[in-house]
């Protein structure tokens, strides 16, 4: 595999979001505040962990030939302090003012990161499956992958470039 760069992990990684940056710092998104509303905090996610889901149509769709893979990294949390003391979590609606905010300003907190593997397609399968590949050229992306293996590789070397430090573990819906 070639070497890791930010062109080849622009090239092997369609984010879920714009923006995303191509190495995420464990502080990424711990400034963000919430306006009149100082009970709410921004904190690290209790555990940072990777996660690198790997699923298949295989065995469930006729002809059927590739693996999907996405990264699924914590995110900083929304918290406050509950009525009997207790830290909470916050989702879905918190306040007005977490509401207005822009999406800029709040975009990578109280979430998840999420990011497709994909890979640049190559001219000799092209040549092979000319039907499944009408229309594509050589170096189109393409998310299909033949071997879970192929893409465990690809994301464990995403995942210690993008999210240094993270846990890595593994969700395999193929087993």
């Amino acid at each position: 595999m070639e070497q890791l760069t930010q062109e080849f992990i622009e090239r092997h990684c369609r984010d879920r979001r714009s923006g995303y940056p191509v190495v995420f710092d464990k502080n990424y998104g711990l400034d963000v505040v919430v306006p009149n509303h100082p009970e709410y905090k921004v904190e690290p996610p209790s555990r940072y962990v990777a996660t690198i889901h790997i699923s298949t149509f295989r065995g469930v769709s006729m002809g059927a030939v590739h693996y999907y893979g996405r990264i699924e990294a914590t995110a900083p949390e929304i918290t406050c302090i509950g009525s009997r003391g207790q830290k909470c979590v916050c989702g879905g609606y918190i306040c007005e003012e977490w509401k207005n905010m822009s999406a800029e300003e709040k975009k990578f907190v109280g979430d998840r990161y999420e990011i497709e593997l994909i890979r640049p397609l190559t001219q000799n399968e092209i040549d092979e499956e000319p039907d499944r590949w009408y229309g594509y050229n050589a170096g189109d992306s393409t998310n299909g992958f033949y071997s879970k293996e192929e893409i465990f590789s690809l994301a464990k070397k995403i995942v210690e470039y993008r999210f240094p430090g993270w846990e890595i573990e593994l969700d395999d819906w193929c087993d």
